[in-house]
């Protein structure tokens, strides 16, 4: 067949960056791939970081077409005619912000007559109640002009079908990060890694990804006085805050935990993940609320155990790869960290090899654009 993906990928960074990179280049295997991405993702004005560029040396890259502008229609207008012009047997976008559907709203208007896929990676935003009628209808006004859709947690998916409820609908599982994982591995050993942290025999539990509202570090740092206190354990923060640091940092005095928590405030690139994932005894996701987490997936990549909580498709992707707790329960957080810590690798290593994710994926659009995805919500 021939496809047209659109979304972002290098040089801009991020799980949905990943995400799209490795869709492609599994999607190449056995179709013709057009992938459209951004010449400008979001104004600096609105976005939270420091930068939406990758700083990363080690890079998956794929050929692609930078077109897309968010604030100027006259992109859009040229997506869409660059996409009818390859004719494709079906037009493969993405959804996970509310920001971008004035653009494909258009783009859809205009690519209509095509077959379109719509992987939904977060129906609503993360964060905030705010407006939550208009959010709701400006997400169907949108979606509702696909003709199929794929989500990756089973709360998407009852989201979705409470939206457009006559839409076919198929929940696949989270594919694996692995392949950044191993790309990317440097072959440090984990007391290189240590070293490298300057934590040289210490037991350590690591906070990975962007500091977020939803992200439920202040749980994760409300639970350190236990484990500090049974493991002798630090936490390392890892990860570029998109939000006040100081408030977490007056937590962490007021707790007095500051000798046993290292904050590192910043992007990590490619390059620098094996450190952090290898240095790591444990990796910790105390989401209060998320869909799905490409940092999960990584972390499960580099074969690090992992504590998470009972959200969205995180509990789906984990499995008996993990310890699951309830979001916001401290005691169950810190009790799950020290058993992880105590016990080791002895609940990882369960998955199937990230490939496979990837190809199931590749086979459910297949069928989809193909007509033949039954009820569609298996």
């Amino acid at each position: 067949m021939k496809l047209a993906l659109i979304g972002p990928v290098y040089p801009y960074r991020g799980g949905i960056a990943h995400y799209t990179t490795l869709l492609a280049k599994y999607l190449a295997r056995r179709h013709r791939v057009w992938v459209i991405s951004f010449h400008r993702q979001y104004p600096k004005l609105i976005f939270p970081g420091r930068t939406d560029h990758d700083p990363s040396k080690k890079v998956i890259k794929v050929n692609a077409h930078y077109i897309l502008d968010p604030l100027n229609p006259i992109t859009w207008w040229r997506t869409a005619r660059f996409i009818r012009d390859k004719t494709p047997d079906g037009v493969i976008m993405q959804w996970w912000v509310p920001f971008w559907a004035p653009a494909w709203w258009v783009i859809m208007k205009l690519m209509k007559g095509l077959r379109i896929v719509c992987l939904c990676h977060n129906i609503l935003p993360h964060e905030g109640k705010r407006s939550v009628k208009l959010i709701r209808w400006v997400a169907k006004t949108v979606l509702m002009q696909a003709d199929v859709f794929i989500v990756h947690a089973k709360t998407e998916l009852k989201t979705l079908k409470e939206l457009l409820p006559d839409k076919p609908i198929k929940y696949v599982t989270f594919p694996s990060y692995s392949e950044l994982a191993t790309s990317i591995d440097g072959r440090i050993s984990r007391e290189e890694a240590k070293n490298a942290l300057g934590l040289a025999g210490v037991p350590i539990l690591l906070f990975f990804g962007f500091v977020r509202p939803y992200k439920g570090l202040e749980i994760l740092l409300k639970a350190m006085p236990k484990i500090v206190e049974t493991t002798g354990a630090k936490l390392v923060i890892a990860g570029e805050f998109w939000e006040k640091r100081s408030k977490y940092e007056r937590l962490i005095e007021v707790l007095g935990i500051g000798d046993w928590v290292k904050v590192v405030d910043g992007y990590i690139p490619n390059e620098e993940l094996p450190t952090y994932f290898k240095a790591a005894d444990v990796a910790v996701f105390p989401y209060l609320s998320a869909t799905q987490s490409g940092s999960v997936s990584l972390a499960m990549g580099f074969g690090v155990p992992v504590v998470a909580t009972k959200v969205g498709g995180i509990a789906e992707l984990v499995g008996e790869n993990g310890w699951l707790v309830e979001p916001g329960d401290v005691e169950a957080l810190s009790a799950a960290c020290i058993e992880a810590l105590r016990t080791g690798d002895c609940r990882t290593g369960k998955r199937e090899p990230g490939e496979k994710g990837w190809v199931y994926l590749v086979d459910e659009i297949e069928r989809l654009l193909t007509h033949q995805a039954g009820e569609g919500d298996g």
